[in-house]
């Protein structure tokens, strides 16, 4: 009952388990979009046993596949060794596995030809009616499947027109297929430290597929911030920016360089197929 397991930094992805056969091949749909910061990161691949009726183990891993030769590595068998081999001198090979790797390339200022788009999250300032009496707060952003949350923010003790200051800068990353840009919602949730939710507030993106540049911001611009209602109807205020940025097909190499500021992204398509020894 075998399925894969990919890693990058903190993002960890599981697809979905192939029942009774040491021979899996996924569909098509088996995607997912890792953001890659460094291109000194390693990609992790593992074969597990997703057992029915027991705790999943490690059939085999491969070695750690350094970002910049993920691409190369594209459509071609990778080894898979047995869980408690070295990486410095690994046993003979238990099996293969074969993957396709893309990258992708942030556009700004436009949706790109890909059939993805990338929402950009950029979180200032929260401020809270002084009556919350709160050691933190952070937000919580939901598009569809996909949820992320902010580092909780730093209290400021400033007190301005009966709010306080909380400092969270941050950026949230969203993948979106752009057909959907017209009729998505993001929730924006304000949480406190214990998980419960504060304040809510919808947001149609398609108001940010019509504006220039693909950009709205709250709160800076001249702009008022945007407003989160609690269930005491207590009103809660919010400095954020919303961008959406293309995606465009690169292939990076062992001379590239980090950007300074940025990131791209790795599609990691496991639809093709692996093959298990014992």
């Amino acid at each position: 009952n075998p399925c894969l397991r990919i890693t990058l930094a903190d993002d960890d992805w599981q697809s979905s388990t192939v029942r009774k056969t040491c021979d899996p091949e996924w569909e098509d749909s088996e995607t997912h979009h890792f953001l890659v910061f460094d291109w000194r990161q390693h990609v992790g691949i593992e074969v597990l046993d997703d057992g029915a009726f027991s705790r999943q183990r490690v059939l085999g891993r491969a070695k750690p596949l350094l970002f910049v030769n993920a691409v190369d590595a594209s459509g071609e068998p990778i080894d898979l060794y047995p869980p408690d081999s070295n990486d410095d001198d690994p046993e003979q090979a238990c099996g293969t596995a074969e993957l396709l790797f893309e990258f992708l390339e942030p556009i700004s200022h436009s949706f790109g030809l890909e059939e993805h788009c990338m929402l950009k999250v950029k979180v200032d300032e929260v401020y809270l009616p002084t009556s919350l009496e709160l050691k933190g707060c952070a937000l919580r952003l939901t598009l569809g499947d996909q949820q992320q949350t902010s580092p909780y923010g730093t209290i400021l003790k400033e007190v301005q027109d009966d709010r306080i200051t909380v400092e969270i800068e941050f950026v949230l990353d969203f993948v979106i297929k752009k057909e959907e840009t017209a009729s998505s919602i993001m929730n924006v949730e304000l949480i406190a430290d214990n998980d419960t939710t504060l304040a809510f507030a919808k947001y149609e993106l398609q108001q940010l597929a019509k504006s220039p540049g693909l950009t709205q911001s709250w709160g800076s611009l001249g702009r008022p911030p945007m407003s989160l209602m609690g269930c005491n109807s207590e009103e809660c205020l919010a400095e954020l920016q919303m961008t959406f940025v293309g995606l465009s097909k690169w292939k990076p190499s062992a001379e590239t360089e980090t950007p300074e500021n940025g990131h791209h992204e790795m599609k990691s398509l496991a639809k093709r197929r692996g093959s298990i020894i014992g």
